[in-house]
This record gives C-alpha cells, sequence and structure tokens, in this order.
C-alpha cells in the first residue's frame, strides 16, 4: 500500500481513526449516473448563485454572499482601485454569467437574461457611455469576451440555446461587444501603441491620475487581442484586429535575447518597469493566448510565438514540479514563491498536447489543496526572513525559527477569492487522461463550495487561509469560470464535448468558435476605413523605425528586434530513453478499467512534501489528501503498484550551463535552498538538477545506493591529465572519490532512472580544452576553486564538474 513515507506510517495505520471506511462506496465507482448527480449539484450551485445576484446583488455589479447586500464600485475612493477597475457599474455579473447558462443548456433563463439586458441597454442605445474608470484587460474578458460567446451561442442554430430569427434580426449582444470595444480602443493611442491600463468610458483617459496610466503589465495589454480579433471576424472591422494585434506583436518583439519577456511596462515611453518574469500574474494569458489565438484563428505566426517562448519557459522557469519566477536578463530565479493564477498552466499544457509535464504540475497545485483547503494566492517554495519582515511584523513569534518560517514567510498572500485556474486544470487533464484521479478531486471541490465555501447570498472566499476568515465577496469569475468548469468536468455529454467546431475557452472560460464559412466571409468582406487608428498604426510604425536607430541600451526602450534563432541547435543536446507515446502512456486510464494510472503508478506523488517540506505547516495529515480518501484509494489503486518512495537522503543542486562562444566566468547564484552554477563554453543553455550519489544513501528513484557508481566510473580528467578525489594506498598510486554526480532533470524535465544525456562532445570539448587558462587564470589567486567549478571530462566522455564525473551525461 502507498505509505507516508515521511512519517514512516501505512496508509492503513494513517485512517485508522476512520470508522469503518466503505471500502465498497459506490459513490467512487463513478458510474454514468454518479457523475451525472454531481454534475445536477454543480447546476443547483450555478442556480444558487445567479439567483442570490439577481435578488441580493443586480442592478449593481456583484452580490455580497455574506452581508447579502450589493457589492458596487467605491464612488467615494477613486483610489480603490481592487474594486473600481473590475465593477464599471453596468451589472457586470450578469454579463460574466450569460455563457454558464448557455454551457448547462439552460434555455429558458438564457433567454430571460438575455432579454433583461436588452431592456436595460436599449434605451441607451446599446451603449456604455458612464463616467467610470475601468480596467481594459478585466473588462474585456469579462464584458467584450462573454457577450461575442454569448452571441454565437444565440445566433447558432446548433445550440441549445439558440434565440431564432428575433435575434438574428437584432444582434444586440454583438451590438454591445462592439460598443464597448470601441470605448475601450482608444487606450491604445500612445506614442508606443501599447495601451493605457485604464479608460475613462466617457472621457477616455482625461482626468485619470498619471499613476493609474503609466504601467501596465503584459497580460493587460497582450491579451485583448483575442477577444478584439474575434470581434473583428463577426464583424468585419478589421481595426479591432491590427490595432491590437500589433501591441501584442511589439511586445514579443521586445523580449530578451534568452526570449523571454518582461513583466510590466509604461506604456507612454516603453521604459520597462520590472525584470522579473514567469507564468502567473501580469504574464499568464500572453502565453494562453498565443497557443489558443493560433487554433482559433489558424494562425502559424501566433504559434511560433507560442513555441519560442515556451521553450525558454522550459529552458529557464520550469522546475520539475512547478514554473519559478525568473530574471528576464539571467534565467535565475528571481524570488521564491508562485501565484495562484499559474495553476491553470497544466490545463494550458494540456492543449499543446504536453501531458505528462501537465500532470506533474498539476499534482502540486492538488497538495496546495490538500494542505490549505484552497489554493493560497501566493505560496512560498523557498521562504526568507526577507519576506517575513516586508509582509509582517506584527505577528508574534515564540522564536526565531518559528518567525521565519512562520505562516506569513510560507504564504506572503493569504487570501483564496475562489479562483477557477485549480478547476480548469483538473477538467483539461480529466478530458484527456479519462482518469478517476481528476473526478476525485473534483468531488472534492464541489464538497468544500457546498459545505465551506458556500454563504447565505453566494460563495464566499477565503479572506486568510490561516484564520479561516472568510471573503464576503463573490468576483464574477466564480459562475463564470469556477462553476462553469466544474460542470463540464461531470457533464460527459455537453455539446461542447462533441462540437466539431474548434472550441476554444478564453480566458475568462467564454466557449468560442469560428467556422471555416464564418473565416471565409471575415476575409473576403474585412475593411479598415478608421482613418484615425490608420494614422495611429503609421506613426507607431515610423516611430519604431526612428527608435530602433537610437542606441538607448539594453532595456531602455521598446522597439521591435526580432532575432535569429542562434539558441540550442539541433545538434547540440538530446536525451536516450525519454521519448513515449502519449497514446501508450495513457491507454490504461479510461473509467472502464479497474486502476487509477495517476494514483497507482506515480511513486512520487507526494515527493511535494518532502522536497519542499519547510512550506508546509507541520499539522498537516496526509489523511486528509483527496488522494487517499479510503472509498476512492481502495477502488482505484492497484495494490501492485501503489507504492510511494522513501523520502531521499541524498543531496541535490542545479547547474546552469550556458552555451555560447564568449567565455564567462562561472557565475555562482545562491539563496537558502539551491546553487545555480553558471558556465560557458559551447552554443545553447541547459539547466541540469544533480544528485550527489554517496553509498548507503537514498536516492531520488528509491535505490539504496551500493558503491557501484563510485568503482566503476573512471575519475580521470582528461584535460587534467590527472586523477581527481583522494590517493588510494595500494593501487597503483590512483586516486577515488567518496561520490558521483548524476543529473536528475533537465530543463524542469524529470529523467527516468536509466536515462543518459548526450552532448555534442566535439563543440564542448573544444571549448573546455580552450577554457582551461581562462578559468586558471580568473581563479589564479583561488586555486582551490578550480577543482570545485572547473569542467571537465573522462576517458569515458563523461562530463566531470569539479573532478567529480556526472556519470549519465556523455560528451559524444
Amino acid at each position: 500500500m502507498r505509505d507516508t513515507y515521511s512519517r514512516g506510517l501505512s496508509f492503513e495505520q494513517n485512517i485508522s481513526h476512520h470508522e469503518n471506511p466503505k471500502l465498497t462506496d459506490f459513490s467512487y465507482s463513478f458510474t454514468n449516473s454518479e457523475i451525472l448527480k454531481k454534475r445536477n449539484e454543480v447546476k443547483d450551485l450555478i442556480t444558487f448563485a445567479l439567483d442570490s445576484y439577481l435578488d441580493y446583488g443586480w442592478p449593481f455589479d456583484e452580490v455580497k454572499p455574506i452581508s447579502c447586500i450589493p457589492n458596487q464600485r467605491n464612488w467615494d475612493d477613486s483610489t480603490d482601485i481592487n474594486k473600481n477597475d473590475v465593477l464599471g457599474n453596468f451589472t457586470i455579473t450578469l454579463f460574466d454569467s450569460l455563457t454558464t447558462l448557455a454551457v448547462i443548456g439552460d434555455v429558458d433563463r438564457f433567454k430571460s437574461m438575455v432579454q433583461l439586458i436588452n431592456s436595460i441597454y436599449r434605451p441607451h442605445d446599446y451603449s456604455f457611455d458612464s463616467d467610470v474608470t475601468i480596467q481594459i484587460f478585466e473588462t474585456t474578458i469579462r464584458i467584450i469576451g462573454s457577450l461575442i460567446s454569448a452571441h454565437l451561442y444565440a445566433s447558432d442554430p446548433r445550440k441549445k440555446v439558440y434565440l431564432g430569427s428575433e435575434y438574428l434580426n437584432n444582434p444586440f449582444l454583438l451590438t454591445l461587444a462592439r460598443n464597448m470595444a470601441d470605448k475601450l480602443l482608444p487606450a491604445y493611442l500612445t506614442e508606443t501603441g501599447l495601451p493605457y491600463p485604464r479608460i475613462n468610458l466617457k472621457n477616455g483617459i482625461k482626468g485619470i491620475p498619471e499613476e493609474y496610466l503609466d504601467e501596465n503589465n503584459i497580460a493587460g495589454m497582450a491579451s485583448p487581442m483575442f477577444e478584439f480579433t474575434l470581434l473583428s471576424y463577426l464583424t468585419y472591422d478589421s481595426k479591432y484586429e491590427l490595432v491590437t494585434r500589433y501591441a501584442y506583436t511589439k511586445l514579443w518583439a521586445t523580449r530578451t535575447n534568452l526570449d523571454l519577456l518582461i513583466s510590466s511596462i509604461n506604456p507612454q515611453d516603453g521604459l520597462i518597469r520590472s525584470m522579473i518574469t514567469g507564468i502567473g500574474a501580469s504574464i499568464d494569458s500572453f502565453y494562453e493566448y498565443a497557443l489558443k489565438g493560433s487554433i482559433l484563428f489558424d494562425d502559424p505566426e501566433l504559434y511560433q510565438i507560442w513555441q519560442q517562448s515556451y521553450n525558454a519557459l522550459k529552458l529557464y522557469s520550469r522546475n520539475d514540479w512547478f514554473y519559478s519566477n525568473i530574471m528576464v536578463d539571467t534565467g535565475f530565479l528571481a524570488n521564491g514563491w508562485i501565484d495562484s493564477l499559474s495553476a491553470f498552466w497544466p490545463g494550458l499544457l494540456v492543449l499543446d498536447g504536453d501531458i505528462e509535464d501537465s500532470v506533474r504540475k498539476h499534482l502540486l497545485f492538488n497538495k496546495l489543496w490538500n494542505v490549505f483547503g484552497a489554493i493560497p494566492e501566493r505560496w512560498a517554495f523557498n521562504p526568507t526572513p526577507d519576506q517575513v519582515i516586508k509582509h509582517e511584523k506584527k505577528i508574534p513569534y515564540k522564536s526565531y525559527e518559528e518567525y521565519v518560517y512562520g505562516w506569513k514567510s510560507i504564504i506572503p498572500l493569504e487570501w483564496y477569492p475562489l479562483r477557477p485556474e485549480f478547476v480548469e486544470s483538473t477538467y483539461f487533464l480529466y478530458k484527456a487522461t479519462k482518469d478517476p484521479f481528476y473526478l476525485n478531486i473534483g468531488y472534492q471541490i464541489l464538497d468544500d463550495l457546498q459545505n465551506k465555501f458556500k454563504a447565505n447570498c453566494g460563495f464566499a472566499g477565503i479572506q486568510n487561509i490561516e484564520t479561516g476568515e472568510k471573503q464576503d465577496r463573490m468576483e464574477t469569475f466564480v459562475i463564470s469560470e469556477t462553476l462553469k468548469y466544474l460542470y463540464l468536468l461531470f457533464d460527459e455529454s455537453n455539446e461542447i464535448h462533441s462540437s466539431r467546431d474548434n472550441v476554444i475557452f478564453s480566458t475568462e472560460a467564454h466557449p468560442v468558435w469560428l467556422t471555416k464559412k464564418m473565416k471565409q466571409l471575415y476575409n473576403k468582406n474585412k475593411y479598415f476605413n478608421d482613418t484615425l487608428y490608420i494614422n495611429h498604426l503609421r506613426h507607431c510604425h515610423e516611430y519604431d523605425r526612428q527608435v530602433k536607430n537610437i542606441d538607448t541600451g539594453k532595456f531602455e526602450f521598446l522597439y521591435l528586434r526580432f532575432k535569429s534563432e542562434k539558441y540550442m541547435k539541433s545538434d547540440t543536446f538530446y536525451i536516450q530513453g525519454t521519448c513515449k507515446n502519449i497514446e501508450k502512456y495513457w491507454q490504461n486510464t479510461k473509467r472502464s478499467l479497474p486502476y487509477s494510472f495517476i494514483l497507482s503508478r506515480t511513486p512520487d506523488l507526494f515527493e511535494v512534501e518532502t522536497r519542499y517540506k519547510i512550506s508546509f505547516p507541520n499539522s498537516w495529515n496526509y489523511s486528509k489528501s483527496i488522494e487517499l480518501n479510503p472509498s476512492f484509494y481502495y477502488q482505484w489503486s492497484d495494490p501492485i503498484y501503489s507504492k510511494s518512495r522513501r523520502t531521499p537522503t541524498t543531496e541535490s543542486f542545479e547547474i546552469l550551463l550556458s552555451f555560447d562562444n564568449n567565455y564567462t566566468p562561472p557565475i555562482i547564484n545562491k539563496n537558502h535552498y539551491n546553487k545555480i552554477f553558471n558556465f560557458s563554453f559551447t552554443s545553447g543553455i541547459k539547466k541540469f538538477r544533480l544528485e550527489k550519489i554517496v553509498p548507503g544513501q537514498i536516492d531520488t528513484y528509491n535505490n539504496v545506493l551500493d558503491t557501484d557508481f563510485i568503482t566503476k566510473t573512471d575519475h580521470f580528467n582528461v584535460p587534467d591529465e590527472k586523477f581527481c578525489g583522494k590517493r588510494r594506498s595500494g593501487d597503483n598510486g590512483k586516486k577515488s572519490l567518496s561520490m558521483v554526480y548524476r543529473a536528475s532533470v533537465v530543463d524542469g524535465l524529470r529523467l527516468e532512472e536509466n536515462d543518459i544525456i548526450i552532448l555534442n562532445g566535439t563543440k564542448i570539448k573544444s571549448q573546455i580544452d580552450q577554457q582551461r587558462s581562462s578559468f586558471s587564470s580568473f581563479f589564479q589567486r583561488r586555486k582551490s576553486e578550480i577543482d570545485q567549478f572547473q569542467l571537465g571530462y573522462n576517458r569515458d566522455n563523461q562530463l566531470i564538474l569539479g573532478c567529480v564525473p556526472v556519470v549519465n551525461v556523455y560528451l559524444i
């Protein structure tokens, strides 16, 4: 049985406090009737949430789920952007919920809500002409995206909620979307062509304080491209596509030499505001819409952007359990936390077909839900005293250790507003694998929504995970995304799942599609006759030409820098033994088969907790884990294979090998838990995690190590023509080592036990040989560091790092 290896207890011992666990609990057999029951339970929650808004929140933007009163923008304090960016006094919950009704097939409710919108906005000529300042990004994804999706449903005879000729004669949902787009598009009229983050629907940017305009993040500037391009396809007016696509392409052109994107910019002058990047908040949907846009619009340029940016993230940001935040100029770790928004990434990887990496990244967020009962807004995998000092000085700690590793250090931002990203990725992984493991997660989330998050008038998130304090707010994405994805997880027969269209979910979970005929009509009938935006784009291109010729330094101004592909040549690097056929790999995940592949064939299912144990409270009890629910475990685990690995006792560290033709001394980047050693010796860059193989210890593959790795490894360093290590008596003066290294992870890709890495030996050996003197010169006053950090290779062509061979990395 799977054991809780960090405590040495068996699973049976951990659940012994449960009274008579039902080993044949049919609620975990996932029959069609049981799944249908769960789907209907989610539908009831959707109805409850929407009724609560209509009864207690409408006609304002939201309802407060605990106090049962409207939640509206802060009219008295314009600096309250947390509210005012989203709550524009335009019944936003009403709009954002439309497509959820379409997805669940509630024809009567969908029709009545569309009629309600019509009755509100028809007297105003379907215009949003209010004196309110709102955020471009949030308004685009929640209002324009919802209206376009609802229009597609209402005008498509194949859909359950099709509204017929009456709507087709007056497609006012599309008219509303266009009118809102016309209110937002002037935000792009900047010197750089990159949009302001906010705009006033009545007065444009006039009167908005400078501090609310001078910084915009990449997601905010890039993402409207998706909804605005779709609007162009439906209206034939290409200005929406061309203006927003220019900004998207320009942002990509400002990437660094590592193909990494900065996270925020001043849109007025192009000055960079942050040198940190990752996959979470501020940048997430740039990548999402590169891939989704390439599919929806049949756009090879967007797919190339996705591939190139994803490759850079795999190289610098990817770890085997998550993607970290890094510096755009070096690729080094920038901070020791990840945010809840990055939980969307496993779902995006499913869309790209990278199932194996998606599974691992999703497991990390499953662990967070296990531990905290939610996904913290930020979770620190590498907590430091600085974080505690910065975020909280008032918590009384009994000791320095408790102070350093207290809750504020582990969870720098401690709230969970019922964000959808974890549910979203769970849904996509289930659709791709059909593994009941993901249905089980859905059961737990549903149970929590029913019993922990449900309030008097909606659903309340958690303001403080540590104390359990509730949040008296239900953001629109609860109905639009969280409940929608959970419903689809249990709705096998939904029309989305059987559609022949390339249905794509927007970042706000609004389903959209374009038929072949719709694309043909757009290409035939599109026009661009708005002189304001024609002149704007002409000005932007002229600005680019002028700025491109100015010597502004490496990170001063934005300008087009289309780069040649000079990194990662195909003959430099490959791995033997890691290629897998996805269909074969997942063939045992069908529900009709007796076991869960994830539960039974993932021996490192609990590795996250031991790897990052400092970031989890000591009170965590494994018996609370979703995957170890007794009924589910006994129903779906394979007793032959359901074994946990023992806790590794070996040490590991990371090295970043940068392959360029110019010599750079080693750069050592230290933080509390990892070390990155940077070497320069050939073309390309790779990041390795190296494990120290020491006899008697337990390695990452559950082996108790013997001396074979040591005795069978050649210790002769060819470039130095010497043996490394301590001399052994009676062995012809040869030297031996107490350990060797083995690569266990490369670029965040976990290697199997017998995988080997092949590097281009001709190039690398030449660079190593040429640079021996450079290393010696650099360290001439610190000779001890030469042996510790210098690269070499032995007579078996294995890479040597500081006189220690890396047994599975070969130079051939």
